[in-house]
């Protein structure tokens, strides 16, 4: 004797039929949350490797105001987010006409010692790093609930499906 798919659908009771379909259905939403993740993990790491290529050449050089526009441009990756919160904190801004910053796309990461003199220069620099600080905090926060989002769907899908299948 030998059964196929459709001869054991057709051989079920309607509870039993409800508690496949169930299982099925939570084996969609696993495999579509895994899938989603896995390709958001690679783009997470391919835009962070692309940024460290990025990076180390700025480095070398010194060239913050490239670095900051590299980071700039790559919006998923956790490495450019970080750099680019730590480095938005750097930028210098100018006033317009109504009172509003302007971005200038500039950075200053030392500040104007010969027009604040030390003891100021030393303060707004101090100031500048607790809010490039407080700004990586708040960027690292985000990023985790970015990397965690889906989790928890999963963890109830893998936990209550197997009490499902006992029902069957």
């Amino acid at each position: 004797m030998h059964f196929t798919f459709q001869e054991m659908f057709t051989s079920m009771g309607p509870l039993v039929k409800g508690v496949v379909m169930m299982l099925i259905l939570m084996s969609f939403i696993s495999f579509a949350y895994m899938f989603e993740r896995w390709w958001y993990y690679m783009k997470v790491g391919r835009q962070s490797r692309k940024f460290l290529k990025d990076y180390a050449a700025c480095v070398r050089i010194r060239d913050y105001d490239a670095m900051f526009e590299a980071a700039q441009s790559l919006k998923v990756g956790h490495l450019p987010k970080a750099v680019f919160a730590i480095l938005r904190e750097f930028e210098i801004y100018d006033v317009g006409k109504d009172g509003k910053k302007i971005r200038t796309g500039n950075l200053q990461i030392l500040p104007p010692v010969e027009q604040l003199g030390p003891e100021l220069a030393e303060q707004f620099f101090m100031e500048r790093v607790e809010a490039s600080h407080r700004s990586l905090e708040r960027s690292a926060s985000s990023t985790t609930v970015l990397l965690k989002r889906g989790m928890a769907v999963l963890a109830t899908v893998s936990s209550t499906s197997p009490f499902v299948g006992l029902v069957g």
